[in-house]
């Protein structure tokens, strides 16, 4: 459960300086456009947002609701709380499935290409949002912004996961 929160906390922190050096955007909603994210975004990238946030994500979950403290669902639990609270980042579930089934449902977001703003993914699903157009690149974001726990914990990984943007970066996205 801990490790599970630590990654939920992670990819969340990646989130926020992704968002803070992408490309200014819309997304449409019921609402209408949203703000740039130039127009909401931080002076510090690791530093609470003077506008709000909203970030979708997919989830994989326990049908039996054991990963959950009591009381707790995806849409309310103390995690979404805190983030919201330092960070003003509003955390939406997407989609949730079984972790039996998530393979499948991220294969089916990226052939749809209706993608939460972040997930994680094996090698040949990113390969295929490469393929696809649907990865940017972030090399310039984590060269100027990443800490120095995102850069420790990607070192480790002994070049395995930088290939990957590399090949992104390489192909314009």
């Amino acid at each position: 459960m801990i490790k599970k929160m630590a990654a939920c906390v992670l990819v969340v922190s990646l989130i926020a300086v992704t968002v803070y050096f992408s490309k200014p955007y819309f997304r449409e909603s019921p609402m209408g456009p949203t703000k740039t994210i130039s127009d909401t975004a931080a002076a510090d990238p690791f530093g609470k947002y003077e506008h709000p946030v909203s970030i979708r994500l997919g989830y994989a979950v326990d049908p039996t609701g054991a990963d959950l403290s009591g009381g707790e669902t995806l849409e309310k639990n103390i995690w979404k709380t805190v983030i919201k609270q330092n960070l003003n980042i509003d955390v939406q579930v997407l989609w949730q499935v079984s972790k039996e089934n998530l393979s499948q449902k991220i294969d089916l977001a990226i052939a749809s290409n209706d993608l939460p703003d972040a997930m994680i993914v094996n090698q040949l699903q990113l390969n295929e949002m490469i393929k696809a157009g649907e990865i940017e690149d972030l090399t310039e974001a984590y060269n100027s912004s990443a800490s120095p726990e995102i850069k420790k914990i990607i070192d480790s990984t002994n070049g395995l996961a930088r290939p990957s943007w590399t090949e992104a970066a390489e192909n314009g996205r």
